[in-house]
């Protein structure tokens, strides 16, 4: 991500997803014959998700993904300094 991630800490997955209220699927179009993980790097001002990318996956799958990323909640109650957090998401499209 191209992104300046002052102020931002970084958390792993597993922390992630303790923070995470509101965790919303991405559904993958019947015709799309494609299987992979995606993974979504989001920073998150609060409670919400405002900037995700793909970093890798199938392009089909990844906009799918960082829409799905986007609508995710996250709880406010969070360890010192954990204000605002960056990390990955890991949605996995199966066939």
């Amino acid at each position: 991500m191209y992104m300046l991630n002052d102020g931002y800490v970084s958390v792993d997955a597993v922390k992630l997803l303790k923070y995470s209220k509101t965790r919303v699927q991405p559904k993958k179009p019947e015709l799309c014959n494609c299987a992979a993980p995606v993974h979504v790097e989001v920073f998150i001002k609060h409670d919400r998700p405002f900037c995700a990318t793909a970093t890798d996956g199938d392009a089909r799958l990844q906009e799918l993904a960082v829409n799905a990323a986007v609508r995710w909640r996250f709880t406010r109650k969070r360890q010192a300094f954990e204000d605002n957090i960056y990390g990955t998401i890991t949605f996995n499209f199966e066939k």
